[in-house]
Formats: C-alpha cells, structure tokens, sequence
C-alpha cells in the first residue's frame, strides 16, 4: 500500500520530527511511505498520514481524492490554516493524538474517531544506557528545545529555589536562561548517556506538552522526574506504561484498522 507520508520540512530537527522519524524506521512491510511536503503533495496514493503540517493551504485538500486520511497531531496545534485544521478533525478516517491530556488541552472539537499513541523512542539505547551507568549517577538535568512554554525557566527557578547546580543541554530562543549552568548541546547520540549519567531529570513545562520525548527518555534511562501538570507524557508513565516501548507499533496497529 503507497501512503502519502506528509510533512511540514522545518529548518530544525525537533521533538516531532524525531517521531517522525522513529515511526518511518517502524513502517511495516505492507506500508510503502512516499514523503511529501507542502510542495510536493500530490494524489494517486492508497491513503495519507498527514503530521505537522503548518505551511499547508486548505486548498491543497483536493489531492487527497478519496483516499483515507489520518491526522498524526503532537501538540495543541496553534498555528496553520483554520479551514484545513477543520477539514481534518471533520474528515479524517482518523485522529491520533500523543496522548489523552492532549484531548483536553486541544480548542478544536475533533468529529472523527480518536486514537492516542505515545511519542516513539529508541527504548533499548536507554535502558542500555541506564544499566551502564548503574547507581553511580549524580546529579540533575534538563535537557531539551530552549522554547518559550517548553520550561527552562521555570525549571532554573526550580533549581535555584532547591540549591541545586543543574547541568542544562540544549537550544533555542530561551537557553541563555540557563547562564553558568549551559553544558552545551547535545548531540542525538549522546543523549542517552547524558540522562543515564544524571539522577534526576527536570521538565516544568509553563504550557501544554502533550508528549515529550525527553520525559519518556529519562524515564527509560533511569531517571527521577520532576515534571508537573502541563506535560502528557506522565499519563502513559502513570496508566499504561507497557506501551511505551512499543509506541510505534502501537501506531501502526492503529494506522491498520483505519485505512
């Protein structure tokens, strides 16, 4: 089956376009994925799953001819065209979300049947990574996009507020919050050793996460979490964390029965 696998192409590689990128590594056999972006959407495939998709037009919605549709979204979906966002919750053969939280925290009432899987990661590098390092981790850590609402700032006063040195790897608009405690960033390959060498991983998200990765990677790794309300991936931690490690089976079984 040829799926139109489409996509915003973003100048950075960030939490969703890692997913992404765990759940193309995951495509079962019967799923032959044909990447498209905003330029190169074109008809004639079996089905589409459309993830971030900001830089689209409403008008390109006649490409998916009668073809199933599903929508992959990882956040609250703030931005982007309202008449395709509304086409989507209307029309797909299917919605999936990260997680249930994020079904509260969307504005936009989705009329179509309703999936959640949680963001994929590699579960083995952690859990390697985890075993390695054993019980002589130290420390604390955040780790992540320096975005506004992602929590850097909160997560400083947090470690000021408990005289704790907390070692802060990443990028973006807000990292300069970090001050003396910047360690750089991190390279993908390094992530993994980086949560296993810390005891404790820190996220105070001052907006709606829906899933973030790095919650899942530090909880794989062996870390402590300090988190709060604003972040989804504490529900799958909390509820149901077997499917974690499967995530991306878990979606592809869902992307099975609807298409």
């Amino acid at each position: 089956m040829r799926i139109g696998w489409v996509f915003d192409s973003p100048d950075y590689v960030g939490g969703a376009e890692l997913n992404r990128a765990a759940l193309e590594k995951e495509a079962p056999d019967w799923a032959e994925l044909v990447p498209m972006t905003e330029s190169t959407l074109a008809a004639g495939m079996d089905a589409y799953i459309v993830h971030n998709c900001t830089k689209f037009r409403a008008n390109r919605i006649t490409a998916f001819g009668d073809a199933p549709v599903i929508k992959y979204v990882v956040d609250v979906w703030p931005t982007g065209d309202a008449k395709l966002r509304d086409w989507f919750l209307r029309k797909s053969a299917a919605v999936i979300l990260v997680s249930p939280p994020l079904r509260d925290w969307l504005r936009w009432t989705i009329h179509v049947p309703v999936e959640y899987a949680p963001s994929g990661i590699d579960f083995d590098a952690f859990r390697a990574a985890a075993e390695q390092w054993g019980e002589s981790r130290s420390g604390t850590l955040w780790l992540g996009r320096a975005w506004p609402g992602k929590g850097l700032r909160a997560s400083m006063r947090w470690a000021r507020a408990n005289d704790v040195d907390m070692d802060v790897y990443g990028f973006g608009p807000t990292i300069a919050a970090a001050g003396t405690m910047y360690r750089g960033r991190a390279l993908p390959q390094d992530v993994a050793r980086i949560m296993a060498e810390h005891e404790r991983f820190v996220h105070l998200p001052s907006a709606p996460d829906p899933c973030p990765r790095t919650v899942i990677e530090a909880w794989a790794a062996g870390c402590d979490l300090v988190t709060n309300e604003n972040e989804g991936s504490l529900w799958w931690i909390q509820h149901n964390p077997d499917e974690l490690p499967r995530a991306a089976t878990r979606f592809w079984e869902i992307v099975e029965r609807h298409i």
